[in-house]
């Protein structure tokens, strides 16, 4: 019953994985055992009965502790749990699964880099004023950075490992599979001894394998593409008239759409109203503290009125300014 659901399931591509891994250090026999060949088998999958020479001369606990790590973040977090349980394995193993909570080996900066840009929708760069490649700290899920704002803070990014969520999901479906398996059949063998989950079940999961994988479904899943590639190939013409009938009229318009380009234009612009307007402060201070010097006109408190008037267009004009900057500085 189990290899007949795990054979059904969606992620019958993670399934392979996982026992390829197991199969490369050396674990080619709990594959069969569990049965999880004989499923991918029937699901057209090959695997390699090769154990790897490199692993074949390390004691057992370091090839499991080296195949949680392979398998990802879901196995690496089973073993750290496993590290608990000193009533259930041996020192050996104990030793190996305390390794997983410390030796997370860091992903490349490359792809953390396109990783954040997929989160953040920019470079890290464009974000940060430094960014340190080297990571302080690497977990199975993640793993963190140092990195500093533009107002100069000092931050720790943590980012998410490269392509780890559609591994976490395959895992968590293939345990939800797991569990319910083992589940219905603990409660059948209560309820009637002799119960037989796998007959029972048999008939509907070969309905639901032919239902997916059976030639009927093959062919409406080919029928469906070969259609929409033919309206894709019966439109051709018309699209590309409509498009020379443009170029030709000069109606043809091409769309680009620079966002970085424009971010860097209105920092520019922003940069040019500030020059200008400490310019005109400049000049105010100076004119104002020429009017101060020239004796007649108009005085409050006696110091000349436009003197004054200059001053305080100054002073505002320079609180403008650094409102501005600061506002700048915290929006990074």
């Amino acid at each position: 019953m189990l290899t007949a659901l795990l054979g059904t399931a969606r992620d019958i591509g993670r399934l392979q994985d996982i026992a390829s891994v197991f199969v490369r250090y050396g674990f080619g026999d709990a594959v069969q055992r569990l049965g999880m060949a004989g499923a991918l088998e029937r699901a057209g999958k090959i695997l390699h009965w090769t154990q790897a020479a490199e692993f074949a001369r390390l004691a057992p606990p370091e090839r499991v502790r080296h195949a949680l790590q392979d398998l990802g973040p879901t196995f690496d977090k089973l073993g750290q749990i496993l590290a608990t349980r000193v009533d259930l394995f041996a020192p050996e193993l104990i030793e190996e699964f305390e390794k997983l909570q410390d030796r997370a080996p860091p992903a490349a900066f490359g792809e953390v880099r396109a990783q954040m840009f997929q989160d953040l929708g920019v470079a890290p760069e464009d974000v940060f004023v430094k960014f340190d490649s080297d990571p302080i700290a690497a977990g199975s899920i993640a793993q963190v950075h140092r990195a500093q704002l533009a107002d100069g803070t000092q931050i720790a990014v943590k980012v998410r490992r490269p392509g780890i969520r559609p591994i976490v999901e395959a895992d968590l479906r293939l345990a939800l599979v797991l569990k319910v398996c083992v589940t219905l059949e603990a409660t059948g063998r209560e309820l009637d001894p002799d119960f037989d989950m796998a007959g029972e079940a048999a008939p509907f999961l070969r309905a639901a394998v032919l239902a997916r994988r059976g030639p009927a479904a093959l062919a409406k899943r080919s029928w469906r593409a070969l259609a929409a590639a033919l309206e894709i190939f019966a439109d051709l013409p018309q699209d590309l008239r409509r498009i020379l009938r443009s170029a030709r009229s000069g109606r043809l318009q091409v769309h680009i759409d620079l966002t970085r380009l424009n971010r860097f234009g209105n920092q520019l612009d922003r940069a040019a109203s500030r020059l200008a307007l400490g310019v005109v402060t400049a000049a105010l201070i100076i004119g104002s503290s020429i009017v101060m010097t020239i004796e007649g006109g108009p005085t409050l408190l006696g110091l000349p009125v436009f003197g004054l008037l200059g001053f305080l267009g100054a002073v505002a004009g320079g609180a403008w300014l650094l409102h501005s900057i600061w506002r700048s500085g915290r929006g990074g």
